[in-house]
């Protein structure tokens, strides 16, 4: 109380003060010509609303650009919350059985929760700054760039639907500059026919995990390379023109299904070690919408 006059509205008894109330001076004089310009929107603003637009005339200079204001005034009125829109998101993907991308989401926020320091983050905190930390701290817990793309994809979408949806402004989407990091390019590396034949020939115990990873391995090697997921949903029914003999055995068929990332559909001839290794998990005595790997697939994307 003893550094501030009430009355003059300045300080006093400490360095600097008659520089610090010229300074004063000059932001109320900017304040008060701001609102005498626009006494009917004034009306209509909200206490915050007023407050950051004073904040954006009051601090900006005469080299301030009209794009860098607006920008000042979107980050410092926007308060919505990317937490609570990324936990919405979360929640509704999980009705809709996408535990995947919903799985994507919420490690992703985790990940960005641990590096602020809190469980509340606002669109307007992420910002480029924001992103080369995180980065910067990711990097320094031994994560890959691959690894980190992984983070920030889900983030960037979260980004993108807000905008999309109208609830944040453009303004305050990132990945306009701030790029996400990517892996350096793997050279490709395929087995040598010695490998696989080498895979093949393993004594490995039935029904034990190494012998189910050996089978589903030898099936997508026989099928086009099938996709791991689009494998385990395989089920009796999409085993077509089925042929059996005396004791269930299947003899002949092809494979039809429609692939989980692109929907495009597939008929494939099985060969006779596909026939073979369907025959270990007795698919002629499954039920037509039965499973054929035991991979405990739920259903879920």
């Amino acid at each position: 109380p003893d550094q501030w006059n009430e009355e003059e509205n300045c300080p006093v008894n400490i360095p600097e003060a008659k520089h610090i109330k010229a300074k004063l001076e000059f932001y109320l004089m900017k304040a008060q010509v701001f609102l005498n310009e626009r006494l009917i929107e004034v009306e209509l603003w909200s206490i915050q609303e007023l407050k950051t637009r004073l904040q954006a005339e009051i601090f900006s200079t005469s080299s301030t650009s009209d794009n860098t204001k607006k920008r000042f005034k979107v980050k410092k009125g926007n308060h919505i919350s990317l937490s609570d829109y990324a936990q919405e998101r979360i929640e509704l993907l999980r009705k809709s059985r996408k535990n995947g991308n919903a799985d994507a989401i919420e490690g992703a926020m985790n990940r960005l929760k641990a590096y602020s320091g809190s469980e509340t983050i606002s669109f307007a905190e992420v910002d480029e700054r924001f992103l080369e930390g995180f980065c910067a701290y990711c990097y320094s817990r031994g994560n890959k760039a691959s690894t980190i793309s992984v983070y920030l994809r889900p983030i960037r979408k979260l980004f993108n639907d807000a905008v999309g949806s109208k609830l944040i402004d453009a303004e305050l989407f990132p990945f306009n500059t701030f790029k996400i990091p990517r892996a350096a390019k793997t050279k490709n590396r395929a087995l040598r026919t010695d490998d696989i034949g080498a895979i093949r020939s393993l004594d490995l115990k039935p029904n034990s995990a190494i012998w189910n990873a050996r089978n589903y391995f030898l099936f997508m090697f026989n099928n086009m390379g099938i996709n791991f997921i689009d494998l385990v949903k395989l089920k009796k029914n999409h085993v077509i023109g089925a042929k059996y003999d005396s004791s269930d055995k299947l003899i002949e068929g092809r494979i039809s299904f429609d692939r989980s990332k692109t929907s495009n559909a597939f008929s494939i001839k099985l060969t006779q070690e596909s026939i073979d290794i369907l025959n270990r998990y007795d698919i002629g005595n499954k039920n037509k919408g039965e499973f054929i790997f035991p991979y405990g697939y739920e259903e879920t994307e």
